[in-house]
């Protein structure tokens, strides 16, 4: 992990042509000569109990999962009818190598499913509970700090015992609870089941990602504890169920703008980021300018983590340059 030493400025920086850049994330103005390390950033992980649903052990199948808890049954679901809600989620052992149903790239020996049904679902924060009772774990610890930003990672794909229905949704979410105890999205992505992603007798899981930007220090979520939903949203029953499998949850440093150099009519700079981001180069003419007023400079891969950008010298008096993670 990269340590940064920046100085702290409340004011704009002076009316130098090329004086200073823009720390994205942190709204943070800096001075050319603060000294910035140069070093890697790395993502952090953080640890989210039974990610990767081996606990309870099973051989076949089991409706019991260790710290996640199920969504609560709605009003309209009749058992009688549909059977248990209680059934709609659960683990179940993947298979041996030389079964064409074995899943290559489980995470472990076991995986869940989750019916495309509306509302099932699982869930996991401080205060959640699980199958052995109602009184919270108290074991997913993590909270959303001021300026840090996080990407949840899930391996997923759509089971082929049912058919679904094209079009069926799996949303994943990052969430807080508010005062009143209510679960709150603060970023979410939907997952569509569609032949172009899921090919027909697939048993690979396929790794989608939700990115939540830099925590401000003003976000009601900002210090609040991080849950984590896998939730079916479709409107009514598609049939099917859902695979879902390793679930990696990072704390992410936004990327940090650092030694600047002008030289033969270019002016160019280092961005450090965690490896492998794809970065968008913005500049403006005024630091508290609105974003619809930045101009997009262009992108850049930053596949080691820190990558070199340049252009040439502006006749401006001064400009200011953010970069920021491409979605």
């Amino acid at each position: 992990m990269q340590t940064n030493k920046l100085c702290r400025f409340t004011a704009l920086i002076t009316h130098q042509r090329f004086s200073g850049l823009f720390l994205t994330g942190f709204a943070v103005l800096f001075f050319l000569h603060c000294v910035i390390s140069s070093g890697q950033l790395q993502a952090a992980p953080i640890d989210v109990p039974n990610a990767s649903f081996e606990s309870p052990q099973t051989d076949f199948v089991d409706t019991r999962l260790d710290f996640w808890q199920k969504t609560p049954k709605p009003a309209w679901w009749d058992e009688n009818s549909y059977g248990p809600w209680d059934q709609l989620v659960g683990s179940f052992a993947n298979v041996a190598p030389e079964d064409p149903r074995h899943i290559d790239n489980c995470h472990g020996n076991q995986a869940i499913w989750v019916f495309a049904n509306p509302g099932v679902g699982l869930f996991q924060d401080y205060e959640s509970s699980d199958w052995s009772g109602p009184n919270p774990r108290h074991a997913f610890d993590a909270r959303f700090d001021v300026g840090k930003g996080y990407e949840l990672t899930v391996g997923v794909f759509v089971g082929v015992a049912y058919p679904m229905a094209e079009g069926a949704t799996l949303e994943l979410s990052l969430y807080y609870r508010n005062a009143s105890g209510n679960r709150v999205t603060v970023a979410a992505t939907v997952i569509t089941n569609s032949p172009a992603t899921f090919q027909p007798d697939m048993h690979h899981l396929i790794d989608f990602k939700v990115n939540m930007g830099p925590v401000a220090s003003g976000d009601p979520w900002a210090g609040q504890h991080i849950g984590i939903a896998i939730t079916s949203t479709v409107s009514q029953m598609a049939g099917g169920y859902w695979v879902v499998d390793n679930v990696r949850l990072y704390e992410v440093s936004p990327p940090v703008l650092a030694g600047s150099v002008k030289t033969n009519g270019l002016f160019g700079f280092n961005i450090v980021s965690e490896p492998g981001r794809e970065l968008e180069i913005l500049s403006a003419n005024e630091a508290d300018a609105p974003l619809s007023q930045w101009v997009s400079l262009g992108t850049a891969t930053n596949l080691t983590g820190t990558v070199f950008f340049s252009e040439p010298l502006s006749t401006q008096r001064q400009r200011f340059y953010r970069a920021r993670e491409v979605p």
